[in-house]
């Protein structure tokens, strides 16, 4: 999937950072729907996100005292499989250009050589069946590159080394990655018309967007991608493209190819044919909103919010992205690993008291949420924990699909209305671990098939936050 990362702050600069499967296994131009690789707006500051400096890791949060964390997560999205196999022993083979710049070429043989010993890839695999994994010698090209290189490019060029047998390139198994890695002034595009590898995944909650036409372009509308191509022997292969990016949100120089590098090889070894046969390739329809609001339902699309960029040296001092954990998740932890030594998770649970109808063409789902006719308003509890005592507490805020869709400097809830009781009213407030907060929520206009998610934002005056999301049910009739 592509990765929508996301921060909001009251100055904020509209970016798409945007990584993840796309392409189509046909060679034509790659196609998106919600979840596949959706066109995602996103407003970004400079406020969160920032590259840490993580040292050892922890595999989960330890409470530090009685109480820690007063509330705990019951209505938890999980990554679920659609059927297909993941990568028992995933083989990255990188591929390099001849008119890169040598010592970035280094660094980042050097960054792929340390991740098979890293605590970072052992973090997630094992839970979605992934073994460890291996790097393979690298191929160096020598062709020259126009500065737009599309897609159905990539996979053409690819199909043909393979089909020939070019001696260059091993030939590929159920286990091999092809990691493209661009050269800069190489402007990578991709068709923006909807996949059918991703259909039914979720087709009970399509993306309010639908289909976006024209083209999506490298370090502008996306990041990074991986997709499948289909041999003539009907033969499945997986590939990755990290296109050069001067930065990347906040990473910039190195860090900008190596956190997109590790997002799509997490997510290549977990769903490594997302065009042809599907594995963890999207949350699970009851929580199918999630995957709208955070542009993507992979493993790596479900953390791509947050700090969620971080260095854990000493065996892996480049900056890598962290993974969705479903165990995690479900046991209330941060479900975003490897947890830099140290973090205290702390987040905002929606206590949700309704069971909400969602109908689609694809059938309907049943989600937990808030039903509250157009016009009409209801009061939604809040509930804050963290996994240990924090010395200052952090900021609570709506934002609907509206506000994280706007493209202009001052965005504003669209759908939603959103007040605080206990700060008289006003859009924001704060708490605390065993606090509760009474929002009241009112229905501006009904979202499409008459359902709007949003997101809850728990952020400190220091710029890390974490996120959780819910969903109203509204009927423009008032019924």
């Amino acid at each position: 999937m592509r990765l929508a990362w996301t921060v909001w702050a009251a100055t904020t600069l509209t970016v798409t950072l945007t990584l993840g499967a796309c392409g189509s296994s046909n060679g034509a131009p790659a196609a998106a729907d919600a979840g596949h690789v959706e066109e995602t707006s996103t407003t970004v500051d400079s406020g969160g996100g920032d590259v840490r400096d993580a040292g050892p890791t922890q595999e989960a949060q330890v409470p530090e005292a009685a109480g820690y964390p007063a509330f705990a997560p019951s209505d938890v999205p999980q990554v679920v499989s659609s059927g297909g196999p993941v990568m028992k022993t995933p083989k990255v083979v990188p591929i390099f250009y001849a008119a890169d710049d040598s010592a970035t070429v280094a660094s980042l043989q050097d960054f792929l050589g340390k991740l098979p010993a890293s605590p970072y890839w052992s973090a997630f695999a094992t839970e979605y069946g992934v073994g460890a994994v291996s790097v393979a010698p690298a191929i160096m090209l020598t062709d020259t590159l126009p500065p737009n290189y599309d897609d159905s490019q990539i996979q053409a060029f690819l199909a043909d080394k393979l089909q020939s047998a070019d001696p260059a390139f091993p030939a590929p198994d159920a286990n091999t990655i092809y990691a493209f890695f661009f050269p800069p002034n190489v402007t990578i595009t991709v068709g923006a018309t909807v996949p059918t590898g991703d259909a039914g995944d979720d087709a009970a909650i399509p993306a309010d967007a639908g289909v976006a036409p024209g083209v999506s372009t490298s370090c502008n509308d996306f990041g990074g991608y991986h997709d499948n191509i289909a041999l003539t022997t009907s033969t499945n292969v997986a590939y990755a493209v990290v296109p050069r990016c001067a930065s990347f949100g906040p990473l910039m120089a190195l860090d900008a190819i190596t956190g997109p590098a590790s997002h799509e090889i997490a997510e290549a070894a977990t769903d490594p044919f997302p065009s042809g046969a599907p594995a963890f390739l999207s949350v699970d329809p009851t929580h199918a909103y999630w995957k709208q609001l955070l542009g993507g339902g992979e493993v790596g699309d479900m953390c791509a919010q947050g700090d969620v960029f971080t260095k854990f040296p000493p065996s892996m001092p480049y900056t890598v992205q962290r993974i969705w954990s479903n165990l995690a998740a479900k046991a209330g932890t941060d479900p975003c690993v490897p947890v830099p030594e140290g973090l205290t998770y702390f987040n905002t649970l929606p206590n949700m008291p309704d069971v909400l109808t969602i109908t689609s063409r694809g059938g309907s789902v049943n989600p937990k949420g808030i039903e509250i006719p157009v016009g009409g308003s209801k009061t939604l509890e809040l509930d804050l924990f963290s996994s240990a005592p924090m010395s200052d507490p952090w900021e609570v805020r709506i934002l609907d699909l509206g506000y994280l869709d706007s493209t202009g400097t001052s965005p504003a809830n669209t759908y939603l209305s959103a007040t605080f009781m206990e700060c008289q009213g006003a859009e924001t407030c704060q708490g605390q671990n065993g606090d509760k907060l009474h929002v009241t929520l009112t229905v501006m206009q009904a979202g499409r098939r008459n359902y709007e998610p949003f997101i809850i934002e728990s952020k400190l005056s220091s710029g890390h936050y974490n996120l959780w999301a819910g969903v109203v049910g509204s009927s423009p009739d008032g019924g």
